[in-house]
């Protein structure tokens, strides 16, 4: 017996009760209809939460046994869940043939919708990082070069010996750097300069910590990309 004798009007009233029952109460989950704001989008530094949409408790109810699947798993529950979800609650004149198809495309057409610009935002960055990644491996390749070519200041080791009571002073080790060299800071070079090697190996340094950070942003976003691609959505067959 039980639920099988209840009118249509009880069973709703069950529906609604449990539908309006959520067992999250996080502060930081948002609904689940609600997009992310262009700052949460650009400075997110976690994965962002949602609420999970209100007709998805009745998935355990449905699947506890095929006698709860015959009574709820009906064209008239799922346009109810579909009028309280869509319509604020208001009936339908006429009864949708198929409302359980018509709620899981509306709310699939709502979950891509939400993470459409985080796929933008991390497409975007993978673009620009890239861009920097390939502008600082440059420098880095023209820093390297610049050490290779190294001449001895003392082109001959037996003058050291032979001139010893001469030498006043000794110079720093230094590179070459033509135009078109962009420091770390982002300017570039307009001319050719000398550049004593402890400052050239500070910024080598600078560019390889720069160069190791976007590839790391590279591959959060990659990583990111792939797991919102492969998020499972709600389909009517599956259940």
């Amino acid at each position: 017996m039980g639920f099988t004798i209840l009118p249509q009007e009880c069973l709703l009233l069950i529906i609604s009760f449990i539908i309006q029952s959520s067992p999250i109460h996080r502060r930081d989950v948002k609904p689940w209809k609600k997009k992310m704001t262009k700052k949460q989008i650009k400075y997110q530094n976690r994965e962002m939460i949602w609420k999970p949409p209100p007709f998805t408790s009745m998935f355990d109810l449905i699947l506890t046994s095929k006698g709860m699947k015959e009574i709820f798993d009906t064209n008239e529950v799922w346009t109810y869940l579909y009028e309280q979800e869509f319509r604020n609650g208001l009936p339908y004149t006429r009864k949708p043939k198929n409302a359980k198809k018509m709620l899981f495309l509306k709310s699939n057409e709502i979950i891509k919708q939400r993470y459409e610009p985080i796929l933008k935002s991390h497409k975007e960055n993978i673009i620009t990082s890239q861009e920097s990644l390939r502008v600082n491996l440059h420098q880095i390749h023209t820093l390297d070069e610049a050490f290779s070519n190294i001449r001895p200041q003392i082109k001959d080791r037996d003058n050291i010996d032979k001139h010893i009571d001469k030498i006043g002073v000794v110079l720093p080790t230094s590179i070459t750097l033509g135009e078109g060299y962009i420091y770390p800071w982002g300017t570039a070079l307009t001319t050719t300069v000398r550049m004593d090697v402890t400052s050239a190996s500070e910024y080598i340094t600078s560019h390889r910590i720069i160069a190791s950070k976007l590839i790391d942003s590279i591959r959060n976003s990659r990583e990111i990309i792939n797991k919102v691609g492969s998020l499972d959505q709600f389909y009517p067959g599956s259940f």
